[in-house]
């Protein structure tokens, strides 16, 4: 079989498989495998074609196959390496083969160091185990290389969440809902993001209920950060109760973000921030700087509903859509060398 006709049977199992016609597929790539066995790209095709047709064992095995190869030419034969890396470890975790699946993403991150999409969903993976803090570096690893990667963001909320790091998974959270996140997972992110700011609110009281005290290395940093967002997070039932729920947003926000950059400039920025600091402080920071907070509050809204918020949205069109461009382009200043 000619590389051509190779190039047109795939081509047409493909689009098969987008027809949901699953069987047709495997029909048009089994028939490349008999001429070539070993061919990598109709490997991975029928393997995911299987695992949509819900016979994931199978598409494992020819995983195994695959990746067993340890390298194929090309950027183009890494980027299928990462990807049947990313599909044999996401099959694992399907099959709940947590520790399974974590090995095989970083079998493939030993080979492909900066496959962004094998850091995320080791991030996923070690965060389904508990091991958030690992999750936390996976997801600023893919991060560095997708920036406007919103689950990326989205997820290193999560992750930042569960180790008591409220102020940066608040921001994390704010900087997915900037981005094109889908409309499931941003009405979850949103919704996490609104109940992480008023965490350590006592409603009831309209006072401040303690944050969790952490008294790791990092302990002092981060209960004054979490002391910040409680804090803040107040003035929603005393100076700030006559605003609307973005408004209110809009100006905790502000708040935090003038009390990061404080303890940056009287304190330093310890070095298991300065990502954070760079990329979402300064995200923020820059929004402030161009009048849009309000505007990324209002996004980060939107996906719960509320009609008054996509009335704003929608009378301040153009003006959303700069911001949008915004997010999406916005790079930190690369750090200067000592």
């Amino acid at each position: 079989m000619t590389p051509q006709q190779v190039a047109e049977r795939l081509r047409q199992g493909n689009q098969l498989h987008e027809q949901g016609r699953y069987d047709d597929a495997l029909a048009a790539y089994h028939s490349i495998l008999q001429a070539q066995p070993d061919e990598p790209y109709a490997l991975y095709e029928t393997a995911y074609t299987l695992n949509a047709k819900r016979e994931p064992r199978q598409a494992q095995a020819l995983l195994e196959r695959l990746t067993a190869r340890g390298a194929l030419p090309g950027s183009d034969g890494r980027d299928l390496l990462g990807r049947a890396f990313a599909l044999l470890g996401a099959i694992h975790d399907g099959l709940g083969e947590l520790s399974s699946g974590e090995h095989t993403f970083r079998r493939g991150l030993d080979l492909l160091r900066t496959d962004a999409g094998l850091r995320y969903s080791l991030g996923v993976n070690l965060l389904a185990q508990g091991k958030a803090a690992d999750a936390t570096q996976e997801f600023l690893m893919n991060l560095v290389i997708r920036p406007d990667h919103a689950r990326g963001w989205a997820l290193a909320g999560d992750a930042l969440w569960a180790t008591d790091h409220w102020a940066w998974a608040l921001l994390a959270r704010g900087r997915s809902l900037t981005l094109d996140l889908d409309a499931a997972f941003a009405t979850r992110t949103a919704t996490r993001l609104w109940e992480g700011l008023l965490a350590g609110v006592d409603v009831k009281a309209k006072a401040v209920r303690v944050p969790p005290i952490s008294n790791d290395e990092d302990g002092a940093r981060k209960n004054t950060e979490n002391l910040a967002v409680a804090v803040t997070a107040t003035g929603r039932y005393r100076q700030w109760g006559d605003k609307s729920d973005a408004e209110f947003l809009a100006l905790a926000l502000e708040k935090i973000v003038q009390i990061l950059g404080e303890l940056a400039t009287n304190d330093g920025v310890p070095r298991s921030r300065l990502f954070w600091q760079r990329e979402l402080h300064g995200f923020f920071a820059a929004t402030q700087a161009g009048s849009g907070i309000l505007t990324a509050a209002y996004l980060m809204r939107a996906p719960l509903g509320d009609p008054t918020v996509n009335a704003w949205l929608g009378a301040n069109a153009p003006y959303v859509e700069r911001y949008r461009a915004f997010a999406k382009s916005f790079r930190a200043p690369a750090q200067a060398s000592g």
